[in-house]
């Protein structure tokens, strides 16, 4: 099969998907030192849920407002010298390059041209950066979750 000048090859296509998530890694590190902060309410009764489920707080942590799934994800480090929100921030990065990485599947399995799906990635890395520091709210892991289910299924 000849390929055109305009098409990229396999290891052209991994070695740009591979620099697009470094660069979207590296961006997230430079945002977290300046946006490491940045809280919003659901922000701060998520970590306030993650911290009763680490201390035992049962009556505190079950409510029927919040879902708990991000709480349990963040209550383990509840003992680490940290604040908890970089904790929340860090796990959202890495939910947006689980996003990234399913997606790029999901361009894959219906054909689209890796010169494209590099494309669109960009620009949903762009996004997945915003949701990651702008709010804190447990849509990325929700996002991450349905989008693997809707590929994987």
């Amino acid at each position: 099969m000849d390929q055109s000048p305009n098409c990229l090859n396999p290891k052209q296509e991994v070695l740009g998907f591979n620099l697009l998530c470094l660069l979207y890694l590296v961006c997230g590190a430079i945002m977290f030192h300046y946006l490491k902060y940045a809280q919003n309410p659901d922000g701060i009764s998520y970590l306030a849920i993650a911290r009763s489920y680490a201390s035992g707080n049962w009556n505190d942590a079950v409510n029927a407002y919040w879902s708990p799934l991000l709480s349990w994800i963040i209550a383990p480090f509840s003992g680490l010298p940290f604040e908890l929100l970089f904790v929340f921030k860090i796990i959202n990065l890495f939910f947006g390059l689980l996003i990234l990485v399913i997606a790029k599947n999901i361009f894959k399995h219906y054909g689209l041209l890796p010169r494209w799906t590099l494309l669109l990635l960009s620009f949903l890395a762009l996004l997945l950066l915003r949701f990651v520091f702008d709010v804190n709210t447990p849509d990325l892991l929700s996002s991450a979750l349905l989008l693997g289910f809707f590929h994987y299924w």
